[in-house]
């Protein structure tokens, strides 16, 4: 529910591992993601820091409003770890030491399985684990969950388009973009190009996993916020 950025405490904790990792040198992080944040647990500053990395995050209310928006950041990362200080206290059932308001037991079952299928996920923690019956068995569930999602990966990561993609290529007003459409998996991809080598002689590619509502907007002329934060990552 918090981006862990503390920098309070001098040894690394639950609050401060992010910070931790950002800071190291030589830094390998390419993008970090947080999924059910809720403002008032955030200073600004770490806002901030989320935007100036041109990290992904998403609002609490925003997953709750349509899970699948976390599919593509799921299928997009190495390594996904739960903190479960992000649960509603029905979820777990600690009244107590609980929240008012966080992720319930449906989503993070869904999340789990979104982490699971995803080609891509070699590491899937839980952390910060509430001691109670009712917990118990949802943790079970989660892992159900994500023990399920793995055994119907679609093998489409490293990815290769083939036969199996349709490509489709929008004209916006400033840019074309090109979109892939696995014909299997129903899933989208975005290319997304580094043409910022000196005096254009050569071009990375890759392809950035995104929904179809990423299409859709390109389709209207707008930009996804996605495409627009990894072209600012590898600049």
């Amino acid at each position: 529910n918090r981006f862990d950025f503390s920098q309070e405490d001098e040894l690394i904790s639950g609050r401060s591992y992010m910070s931790k990792i950002i800071m190291e040198t030589p830094n390998y992080l390419n993008n970090y993601s947080n999924i059910g944040y809720q403002s008032y647990y955030c200073a600004q500053e770490e806002k901030d820091l989320m935007e100036k990395l041109y990290f992904d995050s998403l609002r609490l209310g925003t997953i709750l409003n349509d899970v699948t928006l976390a599919e593509p950041i799921l299928r997009d990362a190495d390594i996904v770890g739960f903190d479960m200080k992000v649960l509603h206290w029905q979820s777990h059932g600690d009244f107590e030491n609980g929240q008012p308001n966080g992720i319930d037991s449906r989503t993070i079952c869904s999340l789990s399985r979104y982490a699971g299928i995803s080609d891509r996920v070699s590491l899937f923690g839980l952390f910060e684990l509430p001691s109670t019956t009712l917990f118990d068995k949802l943790l079970a569930q989660i892992i159900w969950y994500f023990i399920e999602g793995v055994n119907c990966r679609f093998n489409e990561y490293p990815l290769a388009v083939d036969d199996n993609f349709v490509k489709y290529t929008v004209a916006l007003s400033d840019r074309s973009m090109v979109f892939f459409k696995s014909e299997v998996s129903q899933r989208w991809w975005m290319e997304v190009v580094n043409d910022n080598e000196v005096n254009n002689k050569s071009k990375s590619f890759a392809l950035l996993p995104c929904t179809q509502n990423d299409y859709d907007d390109a389709c209207r002329d707008q930009i996804p916020e996605r495409w627009f934060n990894a072209i600012k990552r590898i600049k």
